[in-house]
């Protein structure tokens, strides 16, 4: 999932988006059972790594 993680990061920083939480970031968050990032689109961060846990354990 990490790497995949990454992956769709480099996308985002390609395109010049910032959601102020990188999906790594947000991946290790939710592993660590926490979502308690401030930053104004964090949600965004959040729900693409909580899609790539659930793509990875279907």
């Amino acid at each position: 999932m990490r790497e995949l993680a990454q992956a769709r990061q480099r996308d985002l920083d390609h395109e010049g988006l910032d959601w102020g939480l990188s999906i790594p970031d947000a991946l290790d968050h939710l592993i660590a059972g926490h979502a308690s990032s401030d930053a104004e689109y964090a949600a965004a961060a959040y729900y693409s790594a909580l899609q790539l846990i659930i793509d990875r354990n279907l």
